[in-house]
């Protein structure tokens, strides 16, 4: 059977439960509509009651204002992984959105004083919205629905399904259901909790002031509580709506909160808080070691400027400078003349790279700019692999155009550093300068590329504008699949250079990366920032439906442009303008497969029949190295329609002509 409907799938079917639950039922009649403001429905009372699962704080500061005494209970409007740890962290980033509320500043004094008390949820799987409203003189309404605490849900600015009820049955009913879960499904926001300091959204900080979460107030206060276990069908779908940075810091604490259980819920005790809070400021003191030593190259759009380890650096260095730079990216590049194979290619291949890392200090706010307003984040890979022939100086390149962003030599990483947990780390502690996993081995890439490349959203949702790319190389990957080659920036070395060429070459090397500064980078960020501007402008507008924001094309442009003007381009032919599609489309990708096909045919025709009637090319290999096929075949262009048979490939003749421009006929005869 189909696996449409899996329990993985969004509109999964789920098993039916071995027991049928009652569930609660609230009989209503109807007895008309009418068009009413919001301020209208909620006049006349003196008292509130709510329950709601986002809110704008300038319209609860509203809302609240008409009334001599309110509770509102938040919630949580995202479905995120139903445990302590998460249910926790939730709490703690309520609190601190409500701290950094202009709104909420200004209701301080009614908090103190209590006449507004805010709460917030311990309960994952509640969705109730409600409004219980009461007078002095007996006069009671619900309101209830789909409308959370905002202008856009009570100003018509979107639909929503508003019941009201104005009979004291119904009064009675919700309240009731209001203080039980206030009683054992919710925390207390203290007044205290709220006129310290916020921190950043994604910010480990946040950690440290976890004796002011609600849920921490509350076992102070109590001594002790239960916290029930979450209950879920086995087979539920749990749909995530940005919880990223919750299910990150819960990831933190989930090893170290009380383990103690009772009927499948935790016990949590008075004497934890303490234990609990110092574990909580002990890791995050030691992810702030971590940030402060990590490589922080912070680009800030809207003020233009660049620093390096919160140094600000001169974006308007000296013609002295970029030229002392041009000459050394100049003999770098003339070094690899020396290396045997298709070195002119090689040379061109890592310009494309070059152009690429310069780039990507500006791709995380352009994704979020992108994603904003429906363009796809894969025009800003945040990705790069060179790969091919081992001593094909791919390390060194790396090494060397990096510190041309940065003035620094800095480490690299290695293989066992690949993994979905540690690039997240190196992600949220290091900014701008890219991250190089060197020598990656094919067992590692194997088993970790997907989780990393192939999810490629980091940051995005965060609104995360600075954080690094990623840079590998290797020479045991001997091809990239499509579902990577569209996410990655990815170029193939077919040149190398032998040991004693390699010790005669390396003074050259070495002095071009002894000698190299900043200078010519900061010359490229200056001059690009303003057309990152404009391209992000014609996202907003809209632009029209064949517009490609292509920064791979503009940043050729300005690299060009520089080198021109400081250095002598003529001298470089490996330096030209280079367009998204020339080094991320079809064409880039298969470069190495049309090549192996062109020398296949040039030194062994055998292996190749044509077959004109069926339209069909026929590919087949000497010996037993299968996989080879299968690395040409996740290289060639799906037009190709290829498929692989055990030592046999076939191809459609007219495509296969057309890409490899070859006619592939043997003889006159053929």
């Amino acid at each position: 059977m189909s696996d449409l409907f899996s329990s993985t799938n969004l509109f999964s079917e789920e098993e039916l439960s071995s027991s049928v639950q009652n569930i609660e039922v609230v009989n209503a009649k109807f007895t008309g509509h009418e068009k009413i403001n919001w301020e209208s429905l909620f006049d006349g009372y003196s008292e509130l009651y709510a329950i709601t699962y986002s809110a704008s704080s300038g319209f609860m500061e509203k809302m609240l204002g008409k009334f001599e005494y309110a509770e509102v209970i938040f919630g949580y409007e995202e479905v995120i992984k139903p445990d302590t740890a998460g249910m926790i962290i939730a709490q703690g980033i309520t609190v601190n959105e409500l701290k950094k509320s202009p709104a909420v500043k200004r209701m301080l004094p009614r908090i103190e004083d209590e006449s507004i008390r805010l709460f917030v949820s311990r309960e994952m799987k509640s969705h109730e919205k409600i409004y219980i409203l009461k007078n002095e003189y007996g006069k009671h309404r619900v309101i209830t629905g789909s409308a959370n605490m905002s202008f856009s849900a009570f100003n018509a600015r979107q639909r929503e399904d508003i019941y009201c009820f104005d009979d004291e049955e119904a009064f009675d009913y919700f309240m009731n259901l209001f203080e039980e879960f206030k009683k054992n499904c919710s925390d207390s926001i203290t007044h205290k909790s709220l006129v310290k300091k916020s921190y950043d959204p994604d910010s480990a900080d946040i950690l440290k002031s976890f004796e002011e979460f609600p849920i921490a107030q509350t076992v102070l206060s109590k001594q002790m509580i239960v916290i029930e276990p979450a209950v879920t069908e086995q087979d539920e779908q749990l749909i995530t709506m940005n919880p990223k940075i919750i299910e990150t810091l819960a990831d933190e604490i989930r090893p170290i909160i009380p383990k103690k259980e009772k009927d499948g819920g935790i016990i949590f005790e008075a004497k934890d808080i303490n234990l609990v809070s110092r574990k909580l400021k002990n890791i995050a003191t030691q992810k702030d070691e971590k940030k402060i030593n990590a490589p922080r190259l912070h680009l800030d759009i809207e003020s233009e400027t660049l620093s390096f380890m919160d140094k600000e650096l001169n974006l308007n260095p000296s013609a002295e400078e970029i030229k002392k730079d041009v000459n050394a990216l100049k003999n770098y590049f003339s070094s690899l003349s020396n290396f045997y194979g298709n070195w002119e290619e090689s040379q061109y291949n890592y310009f494309v790279f070059t152009n690429w890392m310069f780039s990507t200090v500006f791709n995380p706010y352009l994704r979020i700019i992108a994603f904003d307003n429906s363009y796809t984040p894969n025009l800003f890979p945040m990705f790069g692999i060179i790969y091919g022939d081992s001593n094909g100086g791919k390390t060194t390149f790396v090494k060397f155009i990096r510190k041309m962003m940065c003035g620094k030599n800095l480490g690299i990483n290695n293989s066992d550093d690949f993994t979905k947990t540690k690039i997240s780390q190196l992600k949220s502690t290091c900014e701008g300068i890219p991250i190089i996993i060197d020598d990656l081995s094919k067992e590692q890439y194997s088993s970790h590329y997907e989780a990393i490349m192939k999810i490629d959203e980091w940051g995005i949702e965060e609104k995360v504008k600075n954080y690094p790319p990623l840079v590998i190389t290797t020479n045991k990957i001997p091809s990239l699949s499509p579902d990577i080659t569209k996410r990655v920036l990815s170029c193939r070395i077919d040149s190398r250079i032998d040991k004693d060429t390699g010790i005669r070459n390396g003074k050259k090397v070495n002095e071009s990366i002894k000698t190299v500064g900043t200078a010519l980078f900061r010359e490229y960020i200056r001059r690009m920032i303003p057309v990152v501007k404009s391209l992000c402008e014609t996202m907003r507008n809209g632009g029209d439906n064949s517009y490609v924001p292509d920064t791979i094309l503009e940043s050729s442009k300005i690299l060009c442009g520089i080198i021109r003007e400081f250095g002598d381009l003529s001298e470089m032919p490996y330096i030209r303008e280079i367009s998204y599609f020339e080094c991320m489309g079809e064409n880039a990708n298969s470069k190495s497969a049309i090549r192996k096909i062109n020398d296949a045919w040039k030194y062994n025709k055998n292996c190749f029949t044509r077959n004109k009637k069926e339209n069909q090319l026929i590919y087949k290999i000497d010996g037993n190295a299968t996989y080879e096929l299968k690395y040409l075949l996740n290289e060639l262009p799906p037009q190709l329609n290829a498929k692989v048979t055990g030592r046999v490939m076939i191809m459609d003749l007219d495509k296969a002509q057309y890409y490899f421009g070859i006619d592939f006929k043997k003889h006159f005869l053929a």
